[in-house]
Order: C-alpha cells, then structure tokens, then sequence
C-alpha cells in the first residue's frame, strides 16, 4: 500500500519556510506519523533525526534571543561608558571636530545624551552658544580650563 504526500503540498506554499516555528515542526512529524503506512513505519532512525533536528531548532531560537538580548545590553553598557568617560572632561579644555565638521577647542561645560549621535560634548569656544561634539571625535584634552582664583584657599 502507498502512502501519497497528502497534506504535504498545501504546506509547500508557505513563503518563508526559514522561519518556520516550533509548532510547525511538530505538526508535520506529527502528520507524518499519521500518514506513515501502518505496514512500514517511519525508521527509527529518522524519528529520531527529526527530534534532534526540532530541538536543534529550539537551541539556535534560544541562542538568537540570548545574542540580541547581549548586543542590546552591551550597547547600553558602551553608551554608560562613554557617558561617564565624557562627564569627567566637564571644566576641561578640549579639542575635537563638531558635528558640521568644524574645528572645535574650548571647554566643555556639559554632556548629553542625542538620539542619533550617541553622547555628545557641549564645548564653550567663547563664540556664542556651546557647539556639539561627538564623544568619538574628540580628538585632544589638553587639561583643566583656567579659572581664577584657583589653587587659592
């Protein structure tokens, strides 16, 4: 007696067989034992493939949720980093190229956090209003601004 692959065609059709979940592995070892032919049933060999394969399945899901959870929490652990990095050259003469891509130098009198840049420095160049430089494109610390009155007390 010939078991036909009934069952098997309306499952071609799907057009992303890669991400093919869990349950849809199942159901297909499921349909097909029970569409095995009773007289020759599947090896078991092949069963036990199959089993190996769903919870091979199962262990790279696992392990791709894991990454992304890692990536995700070092990025906010790198974006922590360079936070407290920049927030020690407050009061500090710095040097670096801004985000329009000019030559900066003054003293950077806060740091922030921006969307798309990452952290970015606040440099006062004593020409109007504080210009914004990426923590990566700071390219000189040249010491503590010059105050006075310091070293008094």
């Amino acid at each position: 007696m010939e078991v036909g692959m009934t069952g098997y065609e309306s499952f071609s059709s799907v057009p992303d067989r890669a991400n093919l979940a869990r349950a849809d592995f199942t159901r297909i070892l499921l349909l097909q034992l029970q569409t095995q032919n009773p007289l020759e049933p599947m090896d078991d060999e092949k069963m036990v493939n199959q089993l190996v394969q769903l919870q091979n399945m199962e262990n790279n899901d696992t392990l791709a949720n894991s990454m992304s959870n890692f990536s995700r929490s070092f990025g906010l652990l790198q974006l922590q980093l360079e936070f407290t990095s920049a927030a020690a050259f407050i009061g500090r003469q710095v040097s670096g190229e801004g985000l329009a891509g000019q030559s900066v130098e003054g003293e950077v009198v806060r740091i922030s956090v921006e969307g798309g840049q990452g952290v970015v420095t606040w440099v006062d160049t004593g020409e109007g209003d504080p210009v914004a430089v990426t923590f990566n494109n700071i390219l000189e610390v040249m010491g503590e601004a010059s105050e006075e009155g310091e070293g008094e007390g």
